[in-house]
């Protein structure tokens, strides 16, 4: 008993505490006005919040609101009060709300309050109240009752619709439209009846709005009456919006109003009726839609294809499928959008007809349409379509094939990659190129005798696209490889050398090789060109040999311009590897051109003997400006490492140059070096390293090539840039250098 004694005098306490702590502000609240001190209100609308689900806490919070509402406060008071109230009100707080009713300017406050207290006892307040109330009240009392759906106050309330005020007619017709009952239905239908003008469309609104509610209830029968007397009379926005319910009551009235309202061009009752087309079920209905489509006019037309194609039922086909020759673009393209899901084989004829002759867009809707048809007829009509017709429409039929991904079609097609019309040859090559295999090369490669030199380029780019997505090195070359064995013809065999080249390979590399020492001058140049192109440096030896020793300069320079490109290849051939090879290509080659790409090459290159080299070109009238550019991107790289020596070589840069962004370039990495004050900047850096399924943390202990005194020696060890960071340029940042994840590299420096 003790226990029980000492808790219930702790529950005691604590609500005798709380009512004192907010007692204070419930007095300040009393005399607010707007514009006053804040406080109090702040205070009271946390202890709402704060009382959160608790009931008891909720109650006491709202007995102290409701004593502001009968007490003398202030106007700006009660309807704070009632704001809160409507967060924390219920049963107990009615009568105090109920109160305020009467009173025109704190009604709306009260309703709003009394209107989310979940009671029946609310309702009973609103209705007792309303035949004493008046003006403004009274309308607010209204508007509450139809928030609350109160079906017994509609008697009441139908009494108010033989008004003469507007204002009272407007709110009770949206109550009695909101409450949704049969009651109702009666006495708005007698004063829409009676009425005109603005009267008459509200109560068609409320009408719509009580028809509405009754349909959801159940009450299909009296809802499809008033439905039918709107969508014969009513305004076009609420004949469409009877029309629409009609369709969601699934009446059998529905689907006529729906053909007539189709036709009414630029109208409310349209856009709705194309809407609800999507709404009412069965193949009839589709069939009496697609009936309907060529009585329309052309926006009709257009906005009834939209649903016919959404409705996805194939028995609107014939009739969409008749709109694709019309007159009008903008109803083709529609026809054309709507048919791609429904369509058939007898569709693809107008379709590739749209693509072919079609606007702009309706081209492009054509095309998409004719990918999405279903089914293998779709793909024999359009295999059908490629050999008798013009040739626009042969090329959009290959097209379709491509897009559709018809591999079966490619011994189709083959043929015509020698076809005379260089659209449909066109349109065949890209097929190819897209889906043809490395299994298809021999079967086209037959073709190349028969296409005239000149005319070769997009045959040798697809048959080069193919021969790459071989997945050995037999797969990709072979086919070209045996053609080449077999031709006849020096140009065959040079277009193939050249394809060779940009396929690569192993096979290929042997062939170009042994084809430098043809005794044809045309076979020799297209082997050297094509080794000129390699995608490694590979060839790098036999391009020097042609170089060194070709009899002819054209030969020589040819080779030298190679011999230069695949210097600057990524590989891993240490800065100055690369720097004796491009002074050993400029002793070749020592043209402007040559110098031009030699400078490129050696703005790669960080290390200091670049640095020299590039600065030997600054006073070439031919090469100066690329020769100041590089060696301000090499300096870059050299900065930390050759600190001095930079800066003294694009000092000159910084302040003479006539080219406006070398200067700013030299200025930039004197600022640089400005920055890196007394840190060790000096650093090496190795390749980055990785391994099979090891993450970075093991990593660390794989010893590679720069921690094994075997392989030390060809690490291609490079200078370690500088300014990786803005802010730190100091910083050695590994990852903004070599990129990727799970790899590690080495640095190095020397200490005295």
């Amino acid at each position: 008993m003790k226990t029980f004694f000492f808790l219930a005098l702790l529950v005691s306490v604590s609500v005798s505490w709380a009512q004192n702590e907010h007692a204070a502000h419930i007095e300040a609240l009393k005399s607010y006005r707007f514009g006053g001190n804040e406080a109090p209100l702040n205070a009271i609308s946390g202890l709402v919040q704060s009382a959160g689900s608790d009931a008891t806490k909720r109650g006491a919070v709202a007995q102290e609101l409701a004593s502001v509402l009968t007490s003398d406060a202030s106007f700006d008071a009660k309807q704070f009060a009632c704001r809160q109230l409507a967060l924390v009100g219920g049963e107990q707080q009615i009568p105090a709300l109920a109160a305020l009713l009467k009173d025109e300017t704190l009604a709306h406050y009260a309703v709003m309050a009394l209107t989310r207290i979940p009671s029946t006892k609310v309702n009973e307040a609103l209705r007792q109240t309303l035949p004493q109330s008046a003006g403004k009240a009274r309308l607010e009392i209204i508007a509450g009752l139809g928030e609350r759906r109160d079906k017994e106050a509609v008697a009441t309330l139908t009494a108010f619709l033989k008004s003469d005020d507007e204002n009272l007619i407007k709110a009770t017709s949206d109550a009695l439209g909101e409450i949704g009952d049969a009651r109702a239905v009666a006495p708005l239908r007698e004063a829409y009846t009676a009425a005109n003008g603005t009267r008459k469309n509200t109560l068609a609104q409320a009408l719509l709005e009580n028809a509405d509610g009754l349909r959801e209830a159940g009450d299909v029968a009296t809802s499809a009456s008033v439905y039918k007397l709107l969508q014969r009379e009513a305004t076009p926005q609420i004949s469409a919006g009877a029309l629409r319910g009609m369709v969601l009551s699934q009446s059998a009235e529905a689907l006529p109003f729906l053909l007539d309202a189709l036709a009414q061009d630029d109208t409310a009752q349209q856009k709705m009726a194309a809407a609800l087309s999507l709404e009412l079920p069965g193949a009839t209905v589709t069939k009496q839609l697609g009936a309907r489509l060529p009585q329309l006019s052309a926006n009709g037309q257009m906005l009834l294809l939209s649903a016919l194609g959404e409705r996805g039922d194939v028995g609107a086909a014939p009739a969409i499928a008749g709109l694709l020759s019309s007159n009008d673009e903008g109803v083709r393209t529609a026809a054309a959008q709507a048919i791609g899901a429904i369509g058939d084989a007898n569709t693809v004829p107008l379709l590739i007809n749209l693509a072919a002759t079609g606007a702009k867009e309706g081209r492009e809707v054509a095309r998409a349409s004719l990918s999405r048809l279903k089914g293998q007829s779709i793909d024999e009509k359009l295999l059908s379509l490629i050999e008798k017709n013009t040739p626009t429409h042969q090329a959009e039929a290959i097209n379709s094939l491509r897009e559709r991904r018809v591999t079966s079609a490619i011994p189709r097609i083959l043929p015509l990659v020698k076809n005379n019309q260089p659209e449909v040859r066109l349109a065949a090559l890209t097929l190819l190129r897209d889906m043809a295999a490395p299994s298809d090369l021999t079967a086209l490669l037959e073709y190349l005798p028969a296409i005239a030199p000149a005319g070769r380029g997009a045959l040798l780019d697809t048959v080069a696209e193919i021969a790459r997505r071989g997945k050995d090195d037999s797969e990709r070359s072979a086919a070209l490889l045996k053609q080449f064995g077999n031709s006849k013809s020096l140009n065959d065999k040079a277009d193939l050398l050249m394809v060779l080249g940009r396929v690569g390979g192993t096979s290929a590399l042997k062939t170009l090789r042994s084809s430098l020492g043809d005794k044809a001058p045309e076979i020799r140049l297209a082997a050297l060109r094509a080794l000129s192109g390699w995608e490694s440096d590979e060839p790098l030896d036999d391009l020097r040999r042609v170089a060194q020793n070709a009899p002819d300069e054209k030969t020589r320079i040819l080779a030298a311009r190679g011999y230069i490109r695949l210097i600057g290849l990524p590989g891993n051939r240490a800065p100055e590897e690369r720097l004796a090879l491009y002074r050993q290509a400029l002793a070749l080659d020592n043209s402007a051109e040559a110098k031009r790409a030699a400078i490129a090459g050696l703005s790669k290159l960080k290390s200091v003997e670049a640095l020299d080299y590039a600065s030997e070109f600054l006073k070439d009238e031919t090469v100066g400006g690329e020769a100041e550019l590089a060696v301000i991107e090499i300096a870059r790289g050299t900065l930390g490492a050759h600190r001095d020596k930079s800066r003294a070589v694009i000092e000159p840069i910084a302040k003479n140059s006539t080219n406006e962004n070398a200067r700013k370039g030299a200025q930039e990495v004197l600022a640089l070096a400005d920055k890196l004050g007394e840190y060790v900047t000096a650093w090496e850096v190795s390749p980055a390293y990785e391994q099979a399924g090891a993450n970075s943390s093991q990593l660390f202990d794989i010893a590679f090539a720069p921690e094994k005194a075997e392989a030390q020696n060809t690490v291609p060890w490079r200078l370690m840039p500088v300014a990786t960071s803005a802010e730190q340029p100091w910083l050695l940042d590994l990852l903004a250098l070599h990129g990727g994840e799970q790899r590690v590299a080495y640095l190095r420096t020397s200490v005295w």
